[in-house]
C-alpha cells in the first residue's frame, strides 16, 4: 500500500490518496527509474536537479490512479521542505519498505 497526503492549494484542504494494491508494472516502472539514473550518473550524464525532480514527481504521480494526483497537484500540495523525503519514501514502500504512513506524512 501506498499513500500520499496532498494539500490542495484552493481550499487549503489535505486530501489522502492511496493505492491499496500496487502492481508488478509499477514495481518495474519504479525499478527502471533506478536504473536510468543509476547508468546516466555512471556515463557522467546524470540529469539536473531540476530534471531528477520532475522525473521523480511524474514517477510518483503514476503510481496512483486517481487523476487528481498529478504534476501539477505533487507540486502544489506537498510542502517544499520535506518533498522529496515524501516522494523517496513512497519509492521505498513500492520497492518493499515496510512505513507507508510515514512516507505519506513525510516523517
Amino acid at each position: 500500500m501506498i499513500k500520499l497526503k496532498l494539500r490542495n492549494p484552493e481550499t487549503a484542504k489535505f486530501k489522502t490518496y492511496s493505492e491499496d494494491f500496487v502492481s508488478g508494472s509499477a514495481f518495474r516502472r519504479v525499478v527502471a527509474f533506478g536504473v536510468k539514473q543509476e547508468t546516466l550518473a555512471a556515463q557522467g550524464k546524470a540529469p539536473n536537479e531540476l530534471e531528477q525532480i520532475d522525473d521523480l514527481v511524474e514517477l510518483v504521480a503514476s503510481l496512483f490512479s486517481s487523476e487528481e494526483v498529478n504534476l501539477e497537484s505533487v507540486y502544489d500540495g506537498l510542502p517544499a521542505a520535506t518533498m522529496t523525503d515524501i516522494l523517496n519514501g513512497i519509492i521505498s514502500s513500492v520497492l518493499g519498505g515496510e512505513d507507508e504512513e510515514a512516507a505519506a506524512e513525510g516523517k
